[in-house]
C-alpha cells in the first residue's frame, strides 16, 4: 500500500509538471527536472498515464502532452449546475456588449486561475487561456475575490505567496497600498487593476455571487490604450448592476440575464 501510494503521488507531481508553465509539450528530461524524479522514475510513471489516457506521446517529437481523458475530466469542473453554468452564459454576453475579452476565474492559493475565457471582438485582444495562473493580488479577479475576505485570510495569502519582484513581468502593489485597494474594492463593489497587473494592459472584475465551496469572479481585460479612468469606472459598475441580474437568475430563477448592461 505504502509503495501504492508513492505512485500515486509521484504520478500527481508529473501531472501537476503539465499545468506549470505554458509548455505544450515536455520531454523526460523536463519533466524530470520539474518534479525532481529520476528520469526513470518518470518513465516507469508516465507509462499508466499514458495507458490512460491522461497523457499522449507526439510520435514525432517523442515528447509528452496533456491527453484527451484529462481534458475530460477537467471539463467536468464546470459543468456542475448552477453559477458556474451560467457564468458561461454571461461572460458571452459581457464579450458582445463590451468587445474586451470576459474571464471567469477562481482562487487557488495565493493565485487566481482562470477557469474560462469568451474572447472579445475588438482588433486588439487580450486574450488569457483557461487554466493559466496569476498572482492573485495583481489581477481584478483576483482582488475582487480577496476584498470579500477577512484582513487574516489576506495576510495568510499574501504569506503564502507573494510574488517575487521583478521575477515575471507582473506588476505589484505594496502590501499597504493593497489592502487600501482591496478596501475601495469593498466599498464601490469592483475591483481595478491599472496601477498593477499585466503591462499595458488594464482590468476590472467583480466577485460572482455564489455560494460555492470556492469564491469565483469574473473579469474584462482591456488594452490600456484603449481604456481611460473613467470608462474602467463604467465597466465596473456595469459588472455590478449584472451581477445583480446574475443572482435573481441563478437562486431565484429568474430570466433576466440579457438586454443592456
Amino acid at each position: 500500500m505504502k509503495e501504492l501510494n508513492h505512485s500515486v503521488a509521484r504520478a500527481v507531481r508529473i501531472l501537476d509538471a503539465f499545468a506549470e508553465g505554458r509548455d505544450a509539450e515536455l520531454g523526460i528530461t523536463d519533466i524530470s527536472q520539474r518534479t525532481g524524479l529520476a528520469k526513470s522514475v518518470v518513465s516507469r510513471v508516465l507509462a499508466p498515464l499514458l495507458a490512460g489516457g491522461y497523457l499522449e506521446r507526439d510520435p514525432r517529437t517523442r515528447r509528452y502532452r496533456v491527453g484527451l481523458r484529462a481534458f475530460e475530466l477537467g471539463s467536468r469542473y464546470l459543468s456542475r449546475s448552477g453559477a458556474p453554468q451560467a457564468a458561461l452564459t454571461l461572460l458571452g454576453e459581457l464579450s458582445r456588449e463590451t468587445g474586451f475579452t470576459a474571464y471567469l476565474g477562481e482562487l487557488d492559493g495565493p493565485a487566481c486561475v482562470v477557469l474560462a475565457a469568451e474572447e472579445g471582438s475588438s482588433r486588439l485582444r487580450v486574450v488569457v487561456s483557461p487554466g493559466d495562473r496569476a498572482p492573485a493580488c495583481a489581477t481584478a479577479m483576483g482582488k475582487a475575490i480577496m476584498a470579500q475576505l477577512d484582513p487574516e485570510a489576506v495576510d495568510v495569502l499574501l504569506a503564502q505567496g507573494w510574488p517575487a519582484a521583478g521575477g515575471d513581468p507582473w506588476r505589484l502593489l505594496e502590501p499597504d497600498a493593497l489592502r487600501q485597494d482591496l478596501a475601495a474594492t469593498r466599498a464601490r463593489g469592483y475591483a481595478l487593476a491599472v496601477d498593477d497587473g499585466y503591462p499595458g494592459v488594464w482590468s476590472v472584475g467583480t466577485v460572482l455571487p455564489w455560494h460555492g465551496q470556492r469564491p469565483m469572479a469574473v473579469s474584462l481585460d482591456v488594452p490600456a490604450y484603449a481604456a481611460s479612468p473613467e470608462k474602467l469606472h463604467g465597466l465596473g459598475r456595469m459588472l455590478v448592476e449584472k451581477m445583480a441580474r446574475f443572482s435573481g437568475t441563478v437562486f431565484h430563477g429568474k430570466a433576466i440575464l440579457g438586454g443592456g448592461g
